[in-house]
C-alpha cells in the first residue's frame, strides 16, 4: 500500500473516530442537559425529551391566551393527578404543582419545617425592595422586619387609621362614577384605572397620613366637572371612554413601579431585567421620586412621634410610617441605640406595603364587579342586608359612615368578599420550597424543589381529583376533620352562592351567621407566611363593595365587554373590566 493511500486510510478514520466522538459528546450533553424528573411523580414525556421541557408549550399558550393559571389546571387535569411535575426552568430542577385544597393547606399551615418561602418573589421584587421581609427565609431576620409592620394586624390601625382613608377614597370614586354614570346614559366604561387610582389614593393615606397629597381619584373628577364638552358620545353596545387626569407625581411614580414590576415577573431573568430597566429614564425617574417621598415621609413621621411621645401611646389615627417610627422609637431604647428611621429596611417595608397592598385588591375588585353585575338576585339580597344593617343611614338617606362599618359586622356581605375570593382569587399561585427531603402525597420531594398551589380549579370550583387517604400523611388525614380544610363538593360549586358561607346563629335563633371555616379559599396564602395585610385587604373589599351596591345598581355588562377571560402576570388579571350603572336614590 502506498503511503498515499495509508494517509488517506488514517485521515478516513481520523474523521470517523472524530464524528463517533462527537456524537457520543452530543449525546452525554444531551442526557446531561435534559430534564431530570422526580421518580414517580406523573410528568409530561414529551416534554422531558426537550432541552426547554414545557416551557415552549407554555409560551404558545400565553402568546395564545395569556391564561397560565388554566393551563397550569389543565396539566393536572391531562396528567390525571392533583401533584405533577412540569420542567419550566431550564436546567433546573422541575416544579412541583400541587392542585389539591386540603395538601396545599396542611403545607402551609403545619409543616414550616418542610416548607418556605419559595425564592421567586425574592427574585421579582429584590431590585426594588431588597430587604423587605416577603424574600426571607422564614426566621429571626424575617420576624424582625415584619414587626416593622406589626401595626397592620391591630384594630386600633384598622378602625382609626385605615377604615376613615378607605370610606374617604371609595367615596371620591362614587362621586366621580356617578359624574361618568350621568354621562354614560347607561352606557359601559371601563373601571380599572378608577380601581387603581381609589386604591392607592387609600393606601398613600394610611402610610403617609392625611397631609400627603392623595389626588388620584379627585384630580379625575376636577377635570371632568371642569370641562363639560369632555362628555363623550353614547353609542349602544360601546363602551365609553373618558379623558384622564394626570395624578401627583408620586403616584405617576407608583404606575411606572408596577409596569416595570410586571414586565420582570413574566422574564425567565428578573434580576437582570431589573437591572437593566432600572437604568433607562423612565424607571429611573420614578424610582427616585419614590425614594424622595418614603424618606420624606419617615422622617416626617419621626418627628410627629416626637412630639407625641409625651403622651406615651401609639393609639389614635395614626399613618403606617407614624407606628413604624414608633417602633423604631421603642425598639432603639430597648437595644440602647439612635433609633434609624431612615434605613434600608425601613423604607423597604413601607413602600412595599403601599406596593403589595395596591394590587390585590384592584384585581379582586375587578373580578368582582363583574360577579356582583351578572347576579343581580344576590346583588339585590346584598342591598337589602346592608340597607337592614344601616338603619340609621337609611333614615338619614346617606351612606353607612367609617365607624359604622368598622364596627358592624353584616353576615351577607361577608359572605359575598369570601364567595368572589373563593370564585377568582387575584392570587396566581402560592409557592413554597422545600427546605429539606420530605414527602408530599406519598411522593419524595428532594431539598430545593419548589411547589406551586393553586388557589383555584380543583377542590375549589371544579371536583377534587381522588386522592387515596393513605397517601395523605397523618397530620393531613387528622387536619382534614376540620372543614376549612376539605375541598368542595357539590354541583353547585362553580356557581356565585355567597350564602354557602352562611349558617343558622345558636345564640340567636332565625338569625344567619358569617361562617369562614365552612370551606377553603387560598385568596391570601395561609399560615405564618400568608398575606400579612389580609385583615386591610378584607376591610377594604367590604367597605368598597358595600358603599358600590348602597349607591348604584351594577348592570350586566354587554357581552363583548364582560367576558372572564384572564391574562396573567405576577396576578390573575381579568381581560377586560368594565362596569355600567344606574344610580339609586
Amino acid at each position: 500500500m502506498s503511503s498515499i493511500n495509508l494517509a488517506a486510510s488514517f485521515h478516513k478514520l481520523g474523521s470517523a473516530t472524530l464524528g463517533v466522538f462527537l456524537l457520543i459528546l452530543h449525546q452525554l450533553c444531551r442526557r446531561l442537559l435534559l430534564p431530570k424528573p422526580i421518580p414517580n411523580i406523573p410528568y409530561n414525556v414529551a416534554a422531558s425529551q426537550k432541552l426547554l421541557g414545557d416551557l415552549p408549550e407554555l409560551k404558545d399558550e400565553m402568546d395564545r391566551t395569556g391564561d397560565m393559571r388554566s393551563w397550569l389546571l389543565q396539566q393536572t387535569i391531562k396528567l390525571q393527578s392533583p401533584l405533577i411535575q412540569l420542567f419550566l426552568d431550564p436546567f433546573s430542577k422541575p416544579i412541583l404543582i400541587l392542585s389539591d385544597p386540603q395538601e396545599a393547606l396542611e403545607i402551609l399551615l403545619y409543616r414550616s419545617r418542610d416548607f418556605d418561602r419559595a425564592p421567586m418573589l425574592y427574585d421579582i421584587f429584590s431590585g426594588l425592595a431588597p430587604t423587605h421581609h416577603i424574600g426571607m427565609k422564614t426566621g429571626p431576620e424575617w420576624r424582625r422586619h415584619r414587626d416593622l409592620i406589626q401595626h397592620l394586624v391591630t384594630q386600633p390601625f384598622l378602625q382609626d387609621t385605615a377604615g376613615p382613608a378607605i370610606h374617604a377614597s371609595a367615596s371620591r370614586l362614587v362621586s366621580l362614577w356617578r359624574t361618568k354614570a350621568r354621562l354614560a346614559k347607561g352606557a359601559a366604561f371601563a373601571a380599572k384605572r378608577d380601581f387603581q387610582y381609589m386604591i392607592i389614593d387609600a393606601l398613600i393615606e394610611v402610610c403617609f397620613g392625611k397631609d400627603f397629597p392623595n389626588n388620584g381619584v379627585s384630580s379625575q373628577i376636577e377635570l371632568l366637572e371642569a370641562d363639560h364638552t369632555l362628555a363623550p358620545d353614547v353609542k349602544p353596545q360601546t363602551p365609553i371612554t373618558f379623558p384622564e387626569a394626570t395624578p401627583h407625581e408620586f403616584i405617576c411614580a407608583h404606575e411606572k413601579i408596577t409596569e416595570a414590576i410586571e414586565h420582570c415577573g413574566k422574564s425567565v431573568y428578573p434580576r437582570q431585567m431589573w437591572w437593566v430597566m432600572s437604568k433607562l429614564p423612565r424607571l429611573a425617574n420614578a424610582l427616585r421620586i419614590k425614594r424622595r417621598v418614603t424618606r420624606e415621609r419617615l422622617i416626617t413621621a419621626a418627628t410627629t412621634i416626637a412630639q407625641k411621645m409625651p403622651l406615651a401611646d401609639s393609639s389614635g389615627a395614626w399613618s403606617s410610617a407614624e407606628f413604624m417610627a414608633h417602633h423604631e422609637n421603642k425598639l432603639s431604647q430597648q437595644e440602647c441605640r439612635q433609633p434609624e428611621y431612615i434605613s434600608p429596611p425601613m423604607e423597604d417595608e413601607l413602600y412595599g406595603f403601599l406596593f403589595a397592598g395596591s394590587h390585590t385588591n384592584i384585581l379582586t375588585l375587578a373580578w368582582a364587579i363583574k360577579i356582583v353585575a351578572d347576579n343581580p338576585v344576590s346583588q339585590s339580597r346584598l342591598r337589602d342586608s346592608l340597607r337592614a344593617g344601616f338603619p340609621e343611614a337609611v333614615l338619614e338617606n346617606r351612606a353607612p359612615s367609617p365607624s359604622e362599618m368598622t364596627s358592624r359586622q353584616i353576615p351577607y356581605l361577608n359572605a359575598t368578599v369570601e364567595e368572589i375570593l373563593r370564585i377568582s382569587p387575584a392570587t396566581l399561585l402560592v409557592d413554597r420550597v422545600a427546605i429539606r427531603d420530605t414527602e408530599l402525597l406519598g411522593y419524595h420531594v428532594p431539598k430545593g424543589t419548589c411547589i406551586w398551589t393553586i388557589p383555584a380549579g380543583a377542590g375549589f370550583t371544579s371536583p377534587a381529583h381522588h386522592i387515596s387517604e393513605e397517601k395523605r400523611n397523618a397530620s393531613s388525614r387528622s387536619n382534614a376533620k376540620h372543614s376549612r380544610r376539605s375541598a368542595w363538593s357539590g354541583d353547585d360549586i362553580a356557581q356565585f352562592i355567597p350564602e354557602r358561607w352562611l349558617r343558622p346563629s345558636a345564640e340567636k335563633p332565625g338569625e344567619l351567621v358569617f361562617d369562614p371555616s365552612v370551606g377553603p379559599t387560598l385568596a391570601f396564602g395561609a399560615g405564618p407566611r400568608g398575606c400579612f395585610g389580609r385583615h386591610l385587604a378584607y376591610l377594604q373589599l367590604r367597605m368598597t363593595i358595600a358603599l358600590f351596591v348602597w349607591n348604584f345598581e351594577l348592570r350586566k355588562c354587554p357581552d363583548s365587554l364582560s367576558s372572564y377571560d384572564a391574562v396573567d402576570g405576577l396576578f390573575h388579571k381579568p381581560k377586560s373590566c368594565y362596569v355600567s350603572l344606574r344610580e339609586l336614590s
